[in-house]
């Protein structure tokens, strides 16, 4: 299985492995952010119709992410839900950040309840727990094995792949 890098800048890379949608970023999210992240999953979604994941590795220290832009939140939000049921999971993952974590999941949580959808969305504070999860959730007949030790390889491949930082 190969990695197919997607769209790097110096704040993110984005990739697809197999059927999985890999994003590793270096600063939040922003709305510039939803168009790339769009054509990925449009692209694995056309490729594996019969069962997605989404994977984002916040590589960033969470003290950045001070309060969570709910317009961002909405947009993204929305965009996954755009490809359930084929969407079997979106996994996020960020160290040392459990508050952080607990405030999107609260707002993903209000905004399915509102949208009356269930995205399986969960956060990790861990990436071996993300990437078993991600295996767990796409185990079915006709779709690609992945184990997470490959999953692992394929997002510290992904992000050796970041654009550098422009020096002024």
């Amino acid at each position: 299985m190969k990695l197919e890098v997607l769209h790097r800048t110096e704040k993110q890379t984005i990739g697809l492995y197999e059927n999985v949608c890999l994003v590793v970023r270096w600063s939040a999210v922003s709305m510039d952010d939803i168009e790339p992240y769009r054509r990925a999953l449009a692209l694995v979604h056309e490729r594996f119709p019969g069962g997605i994941a989404f994977l984002q590795v916040n590589r960033f220290d969470p003290a950045q992410t001070i309060r969570v832009d709910e317009a961002i939140t909405m947009a993204l939000f929305k965009l996954l839900v755009s490809h359930l049921p084929t969407l079997r999971i979106v996994a996020l993952t960020m160290r040392n950040a459990p508050m952080v974590l607990t405030g999107l999941r609260n707002q993903w949580s209000r905004m399915a309840l509102l949208s009356k959808t269930r995205p399986n969305y969960q956060g990790f504070d861990n990436l071996g727990q993300a990437t078993v999860a991600i295996s767990e959730a796409l185990q079915a007949p006709g779709l690609p094995t992945l184990s997470p030790t490959e999953l692992e390889v394929a997002i510290e491949e992904l992000a050796s792949k970041r654009q550098p930082t422009p020096t002024p």
